[in-house]
């Protein structure tokens, strides 16, 4: 497995955004940097918010959407939260499917995303 690119933005009121770029596949091991960077981010800031943005990737794995339930329930506790934006249908399809459209707050901007919080 190779690592995938990840842009973080400090965006508008604290909010961290993740870009992925280049990918059509979005796998476990990109949340899984995500998770750590946050991970480090929550030892020194309260509520920390996250938005990820997901315009390049059509699919995700099975596992980085366990990651990404398992992130956003992290996030929340700690006051926090993770948005998702620029889902694909088919992604959005799989997480309804699912029923995670309850547990995860999906939208069709990052500007959207950001104004959710």
């Amino acid at each position: 497995m190779t690592s995938q690119p990840m842009t973080t933005v400090m965006g508008i009121h604290g909010v961290h955004i993740f870009k992925c770029s280049h990918t059509e596949y979005l796998e476990a091991e990109y949340i899984g940097e995500i998770r750590r960077f946050l991970s480090y981010l929550m030892k020194t800031q309260p509520k920390v918010r996250a938005v990820l943005d997901l315009a390049q990737a059509v699919r995700l794995s099975s596992e980085a959407i366990g990651l990404i339930v398992a992130l956003s329930n992290v996030l929340q506790v700690a006051g926090g939260g993770l948005h998702l934006a620029n889902i694909s249908e088919d992604t959005a399809s799989v997480l309804a499917i699912a029923n995670l459209q309850d547990v995860i707050c999906m939208y069709n901007s990052v500007d959207d995303a950001i104004s959710g919080f």
